[in-house]
């Protein structure tokens, strides 16, 4: 005050001395009042920056205090509506994992793993309905589709190190798989969720899974405090026991050179409800059997407290792959061929863990062997059992020798029923010629409902030896042939004509065929170049009940009549090699030097064999001269090239049926009608299995 009065007394001084006198302060004054002026300045300037930190602080305080209180919220909006709270979570794809690939989220890390239910709409929306899957157990329309299998989804905090002694705390929702699918499976729902899946910043959003980004709630966090509590408010470390969860966020700030921190705090109950795993769950017990022929089928009994399964198989020893990737189906099969063996480990999982594994293996059997119908059962005698296969490449071959038990069949009646994969195209039945007692031909059939039919059989016995078709399941394309000379298809539910060609150089033809000239070497078919056979051969086929023989002309790429005289309907089902054979075994072999006065006919096909990368076993050659006595031997075919029983072939002999046997020795036998005019070995094959 002494300070403020000087320069006061001063002033009235200064102002009441006349006007000649106040040209100024003179030297003594400005040295006096200046450094008064000073202080007082200073003064005014500290106590302005005192008000400027106070009011920092003030701000930098109430705004700390609201980012915590708001992420305390947040944390509380999803304790509320979680279904329960998690200890562990691994359920995860790159990019979801804590590590931003696919590492787990835990608890003892601090981090918050709670389950909620998907809605339709916002949690908090009057409007939204619950998200359930489809057909699990009811359909979507029904009034018990409450029942379902609910949509959950994951919501997860957890922090990241900022590097500075602080973390920043993030929020992540994983929605379960789920899908809209016309054609409903394990993960298609009733709607869409509302909730979406997030990732980490700077993901790329493609909906696979990331369809936003991670919601940031708090920086600058110095602790995060979890706890859980029972329903009877004790404290527990297991969060899936627990119905209350408590949680303290601090957090640090700097504002005018000083440390300011918060802490905020809830404790928050769930008002929701679902049971859940609180162990790894059993291993599962696998068994294997083959369905259909073809198909190893694995199955387990639902492991308590699994939610999904996760299976891995492997083929002939190979490597493991994946098989089904946390299903919820307890069968599983596979597909394979004849003789391979498949194994499956299966994996029981669920939100706590995966079990360890449980195993099976099974083996594609080399022949399945059908239920005989009516009265038909096997004619045993050293020939072989009924039975069917089907090779890599999609040929479905039966074979055994049949009898009737108990006298005469009823045309049209069923042998047995093929499986769904042994099954030729859903485009028409077709006719085959076997062997039966004495010197004629059989007749028998195959539909594509799996039928194998009895049209013309003996009940003494009847082979079904020869009887080789492509299935539906190995995708072939059929070519449609051009006709000549009256021929035309037969119609009706009998498969429309037809060739095509496998990846061993085998062309097959098909086909019911009717009313054309039927003189030797008369077109029935023409074919594309390409699907011409490698040479002339003599073919044995059904025609009008009966026996016919066909020829493939190598020069004319066509199927030829040979003379014989019928043509109220031919089947054109045949096979024979192109000019591509396949070479696995080295292609085609000579016979070289027959047994018992046989020799090769000048100007035909050679007396050969060979056998596919599939193992069946085809033969080729016309031959003439020789002994014609039943049990007589050709060939001795070498090992690797030989049934396990003996078979019965159908041949052309001097256009009729003959009948040539292959044993389980090698050996080409002659059997009925054999012709030493000419004698055809062209429609005989087998598969290889000694």
């Amino acid at each position: 005050m002494g300070g403020y009065r000087m320069i006061k007394d001063l002033r009235v001084r200064f102002q009441s001395a006349p006007s000649a006198n106040r040209d100024g302060f003179t030297l003594v004054e400005m040295l006096v009042v200046a450094p008064i002026a000073i202080l007082v300045i200073g003064g005014l300037i500290a106590a302005m920056v005192s008000l400027t930190g106070d009011t920092l602080l003030s701000n930098t305080r109430a705004g700390t205090t609201y980012r915590v209180q708001s992420a305390i919220n947040r944390i509380e909006e999803d304790a509320k509506i979680s279904t329960n709270f998690m200890q562990t979570f691994s359920y995860v794809s790159a990019p979801q994992g804590k590590d931003g690939n696919t590492s787990s989220f835990d608890t003892s890390s601090d981090d918050i793993i709670f389950t909620q239910q998907a809605t339709t709409a916002s949690p908090y929306d009057t409007s939204r309905q619950s998200v359930y899957y489809a057909n699990q157990p009811n359909a979507c329309g029904s009034a018990d589709v409450g029942a379902n299998r609910p949509l959950l989804l994951r919501v997860i905090y957890f922090q990241t190190d900022n590097g500075d002694g602080t973390s920043t705390l993030w929020r992540r929702q994983v929605v379960r798989d789920w899908n809209q699918s016309g054609s409903p499976d394990a993960n298609t729902t009733c709607a869409a969720p509302w909730q979406r899946d997030s990732c980490p910043v700077g993901s790329t959003l493609n909906g696979t899974p990331c369809q936003s980004y991670d919601e940031k709630i708090l920086t600058s966090v110095t602790n995060l405090a979890v706890n859980y509590y029972t329903p009877a408010g004790t404290s527990t470390s297991d969060p899936r026991q627990a119905e209350k969860i408590s949680v303290s966020i601090t957090i640090a700030g700097r504002a005018a050179g000083n440390t300011i921190t918060e802490t905020a705090s809830t404790q928050v109950t769930r008002i929701n409800n679902l049971p859940i795993a609180t162990s790894i769950p059993d291993t599962p017990m696998v068994t294997a059997t083959v369905e259909g022929g073809d198909t190893a089928t694995f199955s387990w009994p639902k492991v308590f407290g699994a939610e999904m399964y996760t299976v891995t198989y492997s083929v002939n020893g190979g490597a493991y792959q994946m098989g089904a990737n946390k299903s919820l189906s307890t069968t599983f099969s596979r597909a394979a061929e004849r003789g391979q063996s498949v194994c499956a480990t299966v994996y029981a999982n669920n939100e706590v863990g995966t079990s360890p594994f449980g195993y099976a293996c099974t083996s594609i059997p080399l022949w399945n062997t059908p239920d005989l119908q009516n009265g038909w059962v096997n004619y045993d005698g050293g020939y072989q059992s009924v039975g069917y296969t089907k090779t890599s490449t999609g040929l479905v071959i039966l074979k055994g020798l049949l009898t009737k038990n108990g006298g005469a069949y009823t045309v049209g009646e069923t042998i047995f029923t093929l499986p769904p994969n042994f099954r030729p195209a859903n485009e028409g039945g077709l006719m085959f010629a076997t062997m039966k007692s004495g010197t004629s031909a059989s007749r028998v059939e195959v539909w594509p409902d799996g039928r194998v039919i009895a049209a013309n059989m003996s009940t003494s016995w009847t082979s079904l030896d020869g009887v080789k078709f492509l299935a539906a399941s190995g995708g072939y394309t059929w070519q449609t042939p051009t006709f000549a000379n009256g021929w035309a298809n037969y119609g009706g539910s009998w498969v429309q004509a037809g060739y095509t060609k496998d990846s061993s150089g085998r062309v097959f033809t098909r086909g019911l065929v009717k009313s054309g000239t039927t003189t030797d070497n008369t077109r029935i078919i023409g074919t594309a170049a390409g699907y011409a056979s490698a040479e002339y051969l003599h073919l044995a086929s059904a025609a009008n009940d009966s026996f016919t023989s066909l020829s493939a002309s190598a020069a004319a790429n066509e199927i030829q009549a040979k003379g014989v005289a019928l043509n109220a309907y031919v089947s054109l089902q045949e096979m024979f090699y192109s000019t591509t054979p396949d070479t696995t075994y080295g292609g085609w072999h000579a016979m070289g030097t027959l047994q018992n006065g046989w020799v090769a006919y000048p100007g035909y096909a050679t007396p050969s064999y060979i056998k596919a990368a599939d193992g069946v076993v085809t033969l080729k050659g016309l031959i003439r001269n020789g002994t014609t006595t039943s049990g007589t031997v050709i060939y001795t075919l070498p090992a690797g090239y030989r049934p396990a029983r003996t078979i019965l072939g159908l041949a052309s002999c001097v256009n009729a049926a003959c009948r040539f046997d292959v044993t389980s020795t090698g050996d080409i036998l002659i059997r009925e009608g054999a012709n030493s005019g000419w004698s055809a070995l062209d429609s005989i094959s087998f598969m290889a299995e000694q």
